[in-house]
């Protein structure tokens, strides 16, 4: 695990050499619309492409190696070349040598950078290394993940060591061994790997609980939205009863017309209710289950979460969904019973009748005069009469 004072120090270095460029691109994100995409220094700090790197230096074997002494004289020369040749962009954070296990070894942490497009110092090491010069392996070819410049480096600073350790008397094997945490002892090892995934899962974890956090916000913001919703359609219910019923023929005497606006209200009426809990029960759904689904692809197309995060994230997701699959079912229930209920349904159906009838009763009247008007042999224009008989 890194030493306690290793972490403080790589932190304030992240914070004085990055937070600039973390804001300033969290401020272009804000504009561009994509709010999401904004990262803590601290994120750059542990993310997998920004976090720093470690290097192990160890020279010799568990049964023939340099004394602790001696490697570090080495380290000390090793670092100061290391510096003079790199250290415009590649900075070393902090280092110790380890002399407590089966073959003395030093423990180091380096960060690459240079500047981004926008002159601000970015933690980035194919661009940190460009601008060093360190060429591809082969210059021909394109760039992979065996012909990259960080194999280059990578050589020339084995190469850099050996010729330090040459300077000391020592002959070395020049040709790289990858790997060479083996020579650790067995168990040290292995728990250094298990202390380093558990680190990662808590990371990814707390990176899904933030996301997770910011679902819920979204969800919170889109019950109010459809609470102001439900609200309107229920002031709107009315007008929606009076177009929902129509008249295609009158052929009712003027004493019908008590018994016409009684049915027609009540069928208005609720048919509204209808019309209303329907969509409200559609609005609620959807828009609850499209951001649900939104951040389950999200989670589940990052390739930076292991299988473990993105069983966590579904199985919360999960949950989300059928809290509020009964939110929905308890909303337009509620909605409908307020809407069902008798004191409410008369009043609203006796509003809907008392301005049906004054409409009604001047289209009959109109009607009468124009059957009076061709018993007496007057034929007037019709063309309009079916529009003038909806309501």
């Amino acid at each position: 695990m890194l030493d306690l004072r290793f972490d403080a120090i790589e932190r304030s270095f992240y914070y004085s050499q990055y937070d600039d460029f973390c804001e300033a691109q969290n401020e272009r994100n804000r504009k561009s619309g994509h709010s999401r995409r904004n990262r803590s220094t601290e994120d750059l700090r542990h993310s997998k492409k920004t976090c720093p790197e470690e290097s192990l230096i160890q020279i010799g074997t568990r049964e023939e190696h340099v004394s602790g002494e001696v490697l570090l004289e080495i380290a000390k020369e090793y670092f100061a070349e290391y510096e003079r040749r790199f250290g415009e962009h590649v900075h070393i954070l902090d280092w110790g040598l380890h002399v407590d296990e089966a073959t003395p070894h030093i423990h180091e942490r380096h960060v690459f950078d240079c500047e981004n497009a926008y002159g601000e110092i970015a933690p980035q090491q194919e661009k940190a290394l460009e601008a060093l010069g360190i060429p591809l392996p082969f210059p021909d070819q394109k760039s992979s993940r065996t012909n990259n410049r960080k194999v280059m480096f990578d050589s020339i600073c084995r190469t850099m060591l050996i010729d330090i350790a040459k300077q000391h008397g020592l002959q070395l094997e020049e040709e790289p061994i990858y790997g060479g945490r083996e020579y650790l002892e067995k168990q040290d090892y292995i728990l250094m790997k298990q202390k380093e995934k558990l680190q990662l899962q808590k990371r990814e974890m707390e990176q899904t609980k933030k996301q997770l956090r910011e679902a819920s916000v979204d969800l919170l913001e889109t019950k109010v939205e459809l609470r102001e919703k439900t609200a309107e359609l229920a002031d709107t219910g009315q007008q929606v009863a009076q177009q929902a019923s129509r008249l295609d023929e009158l052929t009712l005497r003027i004493d019908d017309v008590d018994a016409l606006l009684e049915e027609m209200a009540e069928n208005a009426y609720d048919n509204a209710v209808l019309a209303v809990t329907q969509t409200v029960r559609d609005e609620t759904r959807n828009s609850d289950f499209a951001i649900i689904e939104e951040h389950r692809r999200t989670v589940m197309q990052d390739p930076k979460y292991t299988e473990q995060g993105k069983t966590f994230a579904a199985k919360i997701l999960d949950g989300l969904m059928e809290k509020f699959r009964g939110f929905t079912e308890r909303i337009t229930a509620r909605l409908d019973a307020m809407l069902h209920d008798p004191a409410t349904r008369e009043k609203n159906i006796e509003r809907i009748r008392e301005q049906a009838k004054p409409s009604v009763l001047g289209k009959l009247h109109r009607m009468q005069a124009e059957l009076r008007e061709e018993r007496r042999g007057r034929m007037p224009e019709r063309k309009n009469r079916r529009s003038e008989m909806e309501l």
